[in-house]
C-alpha cells in the first residue's frame, strides 16, 4: 500500500487555505489544486509499504508517548519546490510552529524510517502541483501571492493513499490525538 504520515488540517483551516488560493487558481494554468479534504502537513512519505510494516507503524503509534500538546502553527506566502528553476509543487510554508513540527518529524525518523529523505524537512501545506511532469511553474507566476493564517495541529495520522483517475483517496489507518494541555 502507498502510505504517508501527516498532520491533517482542521476542516475550517483547509477551507480558509482553499479560499485564499482562489486568485492563484484563476491565474495559473496547468496546476492540479489540492482539495481542502486532502490538505495536510506531510511528515513522512513512506511510499509503497507492505501490510506488516503498516501494522507495525500502527502499533507503535498507539504508544501514549506520541501524544503531545496541540501545536499552534501559522502559514504565510506561497513558494515552490524545487526552490530553483520551475516549481513542480506550490506550497504555503509553515512559520510559527515550525520547530515543533520538525521535532515530531525527527522522532518519526528515528522510529519508522529506514531510508531518510534526501531533502531536509521543511514543514508546509501543499496547495498545488504542476500537471506536466516535464513542465513546472515559473516563480513569477506565484511570487508575491499572499495567503496567511493560523490553525492548531491536533492530530498525527498514518494515511493510506489510493491513486485513482479522479485523484487520490486518503484513508486514515490510525491517528494520535494531541492533548489540549
Amino acid at each position: 500500500m502507498r502510505a504517508f504520515i501527516a498532520f491533517p488540517l482542521p476542516e475550517g483551516a483547509a477551507q480558509t487555505v482553499w479560499s485564499a488560493t482562489m486568485g492563484l487558481r484563476n491565474q495559473l494554468q496547468g496546476v492540479k489544486w489540492v482539495l481542502p479534504v486532502h490538505m495536510h502537513v506531510t511528515l513522512y512519505f513512506l511510499g509503497e509499504i507492505d501490510t506488516a510494516r503498516a501494522e507495525g507503524i500502527m502499533e507503535r503509534m498507539k504508544d501514549r508517548s506520541w501524544i503531545r500538546p496541540v501545536i499552534e502553527v501559522s502559514y504565510s506566502g506561497v513558494s515552490g519546490f524545487p526552490e530553483k528553476g520551475r516549481a513542480r509543487v506550490l506550497v504555503a510554508r509553515i512559520e510559527r510552529g515550525r520547530n515543533e513540527c520538525a521535532e515530531y518529524h525527527a522522532r518519526l525518523r528515528g522510529l519508522f524510517i529506514d531510508n531518510p529523505p534526501k531533502t531536509p524537512f521543511s514543514p508546509h501545506i501543499t496547495i498545488g502541483r504542476a500537471r506536466s511532469p516535464h513542465g513546472g511553474l515559473a516563480p513569477d507566476g506565484f511570487a508575491g501571492a499572499e495567503i496567511s493564517g493560523a490553525f492548531p495541529i491536533a492530530r498525527c495520522v498514518l494515511f493510506q493513499s489510493v491513486l485513482t483517475p479522479a485523484g487520490p483517496i486518503y484513508r486514515e489507518l490510525t491517528a494520535v490525538d494531541f492533548s489540549e494541555e
